[in-house]
């Protein structure tokens, strides 16, 4: 990696900007925050792999935010909080693996990732909030962990290539339009549950777990 390609802006321990041209940028240790929820952190940056070091706790809302060269980027478990807008528009992001130390997946935080195939979300969730997903044309399948409570609104409304969504009794809600537009969707879920429920009252295929 060239060394005057790769520009950070670090106050603290927080990284508030990266302009790196490479195609793998790799955050210097000692970053906490990426973000500070005002900037685009990542906006001018052009790399296809972002590596964030151990120790990061919080990607700050918009820190990602239409950020079109990025596919992988590596969040360790250390992070807790990825707020809302954070990977909105990543559209050539592929896949994301979520550390289980996080229990709130924030509104609109992958909306409209194009590209996006492949997701694995963290044990301790708890709250999908709305549109968190929303836009995702690619996505084929979504496991909700169990111990997860909440999908709002829209959460995963346009996913036009979702087929499978395996949701666990442990969901007691799940919002309007949470699955709208999944036109090839069936639900995997347990008989009585609130699964079942939403699937019945909007015309969605269930399958019994």
């Amino acid at each position: 990696m060239s060394e005057n390609t790769s520009r950070f802006e670090i106050n603290g321990s927080t990284l508030r900007m990266c302009s790196s041209q490479d195609p793998e940028v790799i955050v210097p240790d000692g970053v906490t925050e990426v973000g500070d929820g005002a900037a685009m952190t990542f906006f001018q940056c052009r790399s296809q792999r972002v590596h964030l070091p151990d120790g990061v706790e919080r990607i700050c809302g918009y820190a990602f935010f239409n950020c079109m060269m990025v596919e992988q980027v590596r969040i360790p478990d250390s992070v807790t909080t990825i707020e809302h807008h954070a990977f909105r528009q990543c559209r050539s992001l592929k896949a994301v693996e979520l550390p289980d130390g996080i229990s709130t997946i924030e509104r609109e935080c992958f909306w409209g990732c194009l590209g996006l195939q492949s997701v694995k979300l963290p044990a301790g969730l708890k709250v999908i909030e709305e549109k968190a997903f929303s836009g995702c044309v690619n996505l084929s399948s979504i496991v909700i962990p169990e111990g997860t409570e909440l999908i709002e609104d829209g959460a995963f409304w346009g996913d036009g290539m979702l087929t499978k969504a395996t949701i666990p009794a442990s969901v007691t809600h799940i919002g309007e339009m949470a699955f709208c537009d999944c036109r090839n969707l069936t639900i995997h879920g347990v008989p009585g549950s609130a699964a079942q429920a939403y699937a019945a009252e909007n015309g969605i295929p269930f399958q019994a777990l």
